[in-house]
């Protein structure tokens, strides 16, 4: 099962994968198969081997990418002095 989770309110994203991990089973297990991975610097490979990954005495991994819609925003425009365009 696939979750995109995106927005502006950080704790009403945090509280749905609270709420993820919740229907997942014992909080204990669920930290033994969770992998978080920072989305910004995340290569296709290391994606895959971690949702390729067996999880450790369950029936369930659970693999959190942060950030990752971030690299797919447009990127702020640069004048060619190299300086930084900023709107007000």
């Amino acid at each position: 099962m696939l979750y995109i989770l995106h927005g502006q309110d950080g704790f009403s994203l945090n509280q749905a994968v609270e709420n993820i991990k919740a229907g997942l089973g014992e909080r204990e297990m669920i930290a033994t198969t969770t992998t978080s991975l920072d989305g910004r610097n995340l290569t296709l490979t290391e994606l895959r081997n971690s949702c390729d990954t067996v999880p450790f005495l369950s029936s369930h991994r659970l693999v959190i990418v942060d950030g990752l819609l971030a690299r797919f925003e447009p990127k702020q425009s640069r004048p060619r002095s190299g300086k930084r365009v900023t709107k007000s």
